[in-house]
């Protein structure tokens, strides 16, 4: 019949249909592996790549990969895929190896092993010919140079460099050589060819010998990149970035960065690791002598413009005139300084209020600097306005240079009243500071120590009071006052006595804090130190003051003249380390100076209450 095979086989293909799905429920295993070429040079790499899928829900499997004993390994990615395929579950697995042979000939790369349920499934085994290096790739001139080993820098001689890492730290410079003061853009990447899960600086170094800007994270350009280096894949990524400014010449270097990073895969296999970057070093170069101006200083290294914003060109006498200057750049901002100020014979300047803001902009770090000043004019008539200027090193030019706005006039209409402005003028320095010293004001002295009125008592509302009432309270309070007396005699020795043990106290908490390598501690003893010395010697809070006015009143109370120049460089080591964020430091120079100092500050003190009159030793 002619129904009859045809109807066998839509019977055959119905008994399919109803047994396909526990076909399509049973479990599999599929492992394959494969390599781009089985011929090569030394000098170049193979790509491996073993694939396993398992379909079904399979459970306990594991991935044992080839032992590369003749190939230096270099995972490359991890790819894992997962879906739902005719109600039955499929899982694929991918992974990529870089494999760079070792030495020439016959090398073999043995299968991996995958192992589900306890069943073992072996890949494919490779033999790989290796030749030696073809000449074209040698160059006729200086031997070749390896590219850098990823961890750390090749060796510069080309001899031997290091295994390749799967995840490295390395710190960049922009520059591995700048004139003292020039900034240098310091990056630190991660690189890696793996799943990262987690990673966290543990260590980010003191940088002695710089002055350390940290710029905003929003200005850095964290974006990703593809490298290859010495034949391996990465992923280059930017970690954190800070800009240095010399301010020492000689060879100075920058510590290891530390971080801790997890790596992950798709078997649950976690491994963390610590790994840091190789030092770098420096060269830093001395300023040039030729050209210096004389009112340079060593911060002003960059490219600058000065503007000075103008004032109201008739004013009234007496009148304070506000005088913006404004100092544009690329370089050191916050430490940049002005030349000393010239011609201001007619005004009364008062320290400037200072403002910066600085940012990174690509690679260069710059901003500006705003000096506000009061001018009140001395005299009437058209005043020149005094003529601010700016000295500066270019390094790229490698000169000196000078800017200065042309300075204006202004029409002062009347005579002031200079009777109260000369009195104070004359009793200002000569040479005024940018501003006040850093910090608030002291605590005021104790109480035992301030001193009784010493007016006489019949000078006094109270003396007529008690004559009218009776004499007894007179006689008590005549007793209490002879009493007094004799107590801030005695108090007097004792005040000298507690201020050498205060000062004393300064010096032990200095040494202890170099011995302990604690520089801020250093510093903030040196300065309490400061303080109190000058406190007893001027009589007077110092924070009050500005620095050329607690340096003349130091050289005025003190009978060594050598006081008052120690203090100067004492005030400018606390101001580097109060701006130098994470890199303060103490140098041998440094300590040298504030010990002397604190001698020469503990005897001017105990001179000065030795000469006290009523004080006794």
């Amino acid at each position: 019949m002619a129904g009859g095979p045809a109807a066998r086989r839509i019977l055959a293909a119905g008994l399919l249909l109803l047994a396909a799905p526990g076909a399509w429920a049973q479990e599999a295993v599929h492992v394959t592996s494969s390599i781009d070429r089985d011929s090569l040079t030394i000098d170049e790499h193979i790509n491996y790549e073993l694939r396993i899928e398992l379909i079904g829900p399979q459970q306990g499997e594991s991935v044992r990969m080839p032992e590369f004993n003749d190939f230096i390994s270099h995972q490359l990615a991890t790819i894992s895929n997962a879906y739902r395929s005719g109600g039955v579950m499929r899982r694929e697995y991918i992974y990529t190896f870089q494999l760079s042979p070792k030495r020439t000939g016959k090398l073999r790369i043995p299968p991996a092993m995958v192992v589900v349920k306890g069943q073992q499934y072996p890949s494919l085994s490779f033999e790989v010919d290796v030749q030696p290096p073809s000449r074209s790739s040698l160059s006729p001139g200086k031997p070749k140079t390896p590219a850098p080993a990823p961890g750390g820098r090749n060796d510069r001689s080309g001899a031997q460099v290091r295994a390749p890492a799967r995840v490295f730290l390395s710190a960049e410079p922009s520059v591995s050589e700048a004139y003292e003061g020039e900034q240098i853009l310091l990056k630190i990447f991660l690189y890696f060819n793996q799943e990262l899960s987690d990673r966290e600086f543990t260590t980010f170094p003191q940088l002695p010998g710089f002055w350390v800007e940290k710029p905003d994270d929003r200005d850095l350009e964290v974006d990703t990149q593809r490298v290859t280096i010495r034949n391996m894949a990465y992923l280059k990524s930017l970690q954190a970035a800070v800009v240095l400014f010399p301010i020492e010449e000689g060879r100075v270097t920058v510590p290891p960065f530390e971080m801790n990073v997890s790596t992950w895969s798709f078997f649950g296999v976690d491994r963390e690791m610590a790994i840091k970057s190789d030092p770098e070093h420096i060269r830093v170069l001395p300023l040039p002598t030729e050209g210096r101006p004389r009112g340079f200083r060593k911060g002003n290294v960059g490219r600058f413009s000065l503007t000075a914003e103008p004032v109201n060109p008739i004013a009234r006498a007496g009148d304070a005139l506000r005088w913006v200057v404004k100092l544009q750049g690329e370089g050191n901002i916050r430490q940049a300084s002005l030349a000393p100020m010239e011609g201001k014979g007619d005004w009364k300047i008062l320290p400037p209020k200072i403002k910066h803001a600085a940012r990174l902009r690509g690679q260069v770090y710059g901003g500006v600097k705003t000096f506000e000043f009061l001018l009140t004019p001395l005299r009437g008539g058209t005043l020149t306005l005094p003529r601010v200027r700016f000295d500066y090193f270019d390094p790229q030019l490698k000169r000196y240079f000078t800017t200065s706005p042309q300075p204006a006039s202004v029409t002062v209409m009347g005579e002031p009243d200079t009777s109260g402005m000369a009195a104070s003028a004359s009793s200002a320095p000569a040479n005024a500071p940018a501003g006040p010293l850093p910090g608030g004001p002291l605590d005021p002295p104790p109480p035992e120590l301030r001193r009784i009125p010493s007016e006489p008592l019949w000078s006094q509302t109270w003396f007529v009071l008690a004559l009218l009432l009776s004499p007894a309270p007179l006689i008590i309070a005549v007793l209490a006052r002879v009493i007094g007396s004799l107590a801030f005699r005695r108090s007097a020795g004792s005040r000298r006595r507690m201020a050498i043990r205060a000062i004393e106290q300064a010096m032990k908490e200095m040494e202890a804090s170099l011995k302990r390598g604690d520089a801020n501690g250093f510093y903030s003893a040196l300065r309490k130190l400061l303080d109190q010395g000058a406190w007893e010697l001027v009589g007077a809070s110092p924070r009050g003051m500005t620095r050329a006015e607690l340096i003349a009143a130091l050289r005025a109370n003190s009978a060594d003249p050598a006081l008052a120049g120690l203090a100067e460089q004492v005030l400018d080591q606390i101001d580097l380390a109060r701006f130098t964020p994470g890199g303060a430091v103490v140098t041998e120079s440094h300590a040298a100076i504030a010990r002397e100092l604190s001698m020469l500050m503990r005897d001017a003190v105990d001179r000065k209450h030795a000469a006290a009159p009523g004080v006794q030793a």
